[in-house]
């Protein structure tokens, strides 16, 4: 299924985004208002949304502007989200174990480490530092875990699909022919493209 209007919308908010004219707590705010079952439109949502959880509010610029790997991932999508093109990528692999690993190594684990190791220290307990550094070990064991989260089988799968440096697209030969519609200012798969705002 493709939804011109909502993918409209996403890319609006997305070139907004990535411009800095919007936070990244703006962006999260709106995810409402692209829901849709087109699955284009979930799986660039969703990704953005992810890519923009932080614990503070900034905008894409200066120290926080996107690495130029995420601004072309960015561009791609924008572009995507101007045909009508179904998404043809199967469905990633669940990532809520990898995340639970992660947050739980950096938000529970470590400082829960730490705090034990400055007890060990204060009260010179043994004990204390042992359970520091087992602490601040299955920390780092965690973490490892989630940051080798697409080595695993699911994932290779998922990425041997299609190619993956043309995602959002499946294959460089659809990228290929949406840039070549957007530059010769025509139609993108039947559709007249969306300018930039």
């Amino acid at each position: 299924m493709v939804d011109l209007e909502k993918r409209a919308r996403l890319r609006e908010a997305l070139t907004r985004l990535v411009n800095g004219v919007m936070t990244n707590d703006q962006f999260g705010d709106q995810a409402r208002s692209w829901e849709s079952a087109d699955r284009a439109v979930q799986t660039i949502g969703e990704f953005f949304v992810e890519l923009c959880t932080d614990d503070r509010e900034y905008r894409f610029t200066g120290p926080d502007a996107l690495e130029a790997d995420n601004q072309e991932v960015a561009a791609r999508c924008c572009l995507f989200l101007q045909t009508d093109r179904e998404y043809e990528w199967p469905e990633a692999p669940t990532t809520f174990m990898h995340a639970a690993a992660g947050g739980s190594a950096v938000f529970l684990l470590l400082p829960l480490g730490v705090v034990l190791l400055v007890a060990a220290f204060v009260l010179r307990d043994v004990g204390l530092a042992l359970g520091g550094i087992a602490c601040l070990g299955l920390s780092g064991l965690l973490f490892w875990c989630w940051r080798r989260r697409e080595a695993t089988r699911e994932w290779q799968a998922y990425w041997a699909s299609g190619e993956r440096e043309n995602w959002p697209f499946l294959h460089r030969a659809d990228y290929g022919q949406a840039l070549k519609g957007i530059a010769q200012g025509g139609p993108v798969n039947g559709k007249e493209p969306m300018r930039s705002q």
